[in-house]
């Protein structure tokens, strides 16, 4: 059956990668339509998306958000069909003070 879900929330610790949206299981799709970003730090941070599959890396698109306040990520929507494919999310370089967050939401799920 299917259902719509969200994945947990994230820390992002700068231009390391961090899964916004994880892999679906061996026969299940994710379809990704969007997020949210959390800039807890104390200067505008820029979120970039990202869509994994395997070593190939395309950029969903990135959107700056301004000190203290959250905002849309970018969203296609994107099917994840694969075990290797992702939704990441990062940051152009590292936070200044408080590390930003983030949350796959609007995420699909069918078995």
């Amino acid at each position: 059956m299917a259902q719509f879900d969200r994945e947990p929330k994230i820390t992002l610790n700068g231009t390391t990668p961090v899964a916004l949206v994880t892999a679906p299981g061996a026969n299940a799709r994710k379809v990704y339509e969007g997020g949210i970003a959390i800039n807890l730090d104390s200067v505008d941070q820029t979120f970039i998306v990202v869509f994994k599959e395997s070593a190939v890396l395309t950029e969903i698109g990135r959107v700056t958000i301004e000190t203290g306040l959250a905002g849309p990520l970018p969203g296609a929507p994107f099917v994840l069909a694969n075990t290797d494919e992702s939704i990441t999310v990062e940051l152009p370089g590292a936070h200044t003070t408080t590390a930003p967050e983030a949350i796959g939401s609007s995420v699909f799920k069918e078995p």
